[in-house]
Parts: C-alpha cells; structure tokens; sequence
C-alpha cells in the first residue's frame, strides 16, 4: 500500500543529485507571472500563463535541449572521477534509505517533548503580546502629569 512517504523524491529510485534542477528553475522563473496575473480575470490570467509557456518553449527548451544533457554527463563524470572510492558496499545507501523510511513511517505523530517545546513558545509569544496591550492600555489611562 503506498504511503505519502513514497512519493517523496528521496525515496524515488533513479531520481539522482539533479533530477528536478529543470523543474525549479521553471517554476523559479514562472514566478515572474504573479505580478501581471493576480488581479486578472480567469480567462486573462490562463491565457498569461499559457503565452508565457508557449514563449517559454520556443525561446529556451529546444536550445537547452542538447546542453542539459551534456552538463548532466559532465557533472556525472567529475562525481565519478573526484568522489568517494573507498565505499566497499554501494548496498549499505539503499539500507539507510529503507531505514530512514521506515523510522518516518512509524511517526504518527510529534514526539511529546517537541509539542510541549512548541506550547511553551506559543505561550512565551501571547505572554509577550499581552504585556505589550498591558502597555499600551496603561499609557491611555494614566493620569496626566504622573
């Protein structure tokens, strides 16, 4: 049965140190659209969107299409060459991975001693907010002159 853990990208098998850099960086730069589409109307803010992709995909997909993967051998080849040799058991990393996933999926929820750390800042921060009114209703009451 999959769990939400499964679709986490650490625990996606073949998905290595650069796998979603091409997806971040679009939306990085998709960011740009928020300004001009905010207050647009549906109609207006789709079709902002899908000018932008079109524009997108002509200008700068078809020129990256042969450079990313060049980049991509390159920087496999300088890992494999300036990396680590000494692993003996390349095994032991899917070992941590089962490991780690295992130990997030039997948290159902916050330890205790992280909840009552939370509640204690929580309160730290109201205690502070209510000296703050305490403040400010005692200036408007004070007498003048004191």
């Amino acid at each position: 049965m999959a769990t939400p853990i499964d679709h986490l990208v650490t625990y996606t098998k073949g998905l290595g140190l650069g796998g979603l850099g091409g997806c971040e960086h679009a939306f990085s730069k998709s960011n740009t659209l928020a300004a001009s589409t905010r207050y647009a109307s549906i109609f207006h803010r789709q079709q902002g969107i899908t000018t932008y992709l079109e524009h997108n995909n002509t200008s700068e997909v078809y020129q990256n299409l042969s450079t990313c993967p060049f980049y991509n051998y390159k920087q496999t080849l300088d890992i494999l060459t300036t990396g680590p040799t000494n692993v003996i058991d390349e095994g032991i990393f899917e070992g941590w991975l089962k490991e780690e996933k295992e130990y997030m999926q039997s948290l159902h929820k916050e330890p205790e001693e992280k909840i009552l750390q939370m509640e204690c800042w929580q309160n730290l921060i109201q205690l502070q907010a209510s000296e703050d009114d305490l403040i400010t209703e005692s200036k408007v009451w004070m007498p003048i002159g004191f």
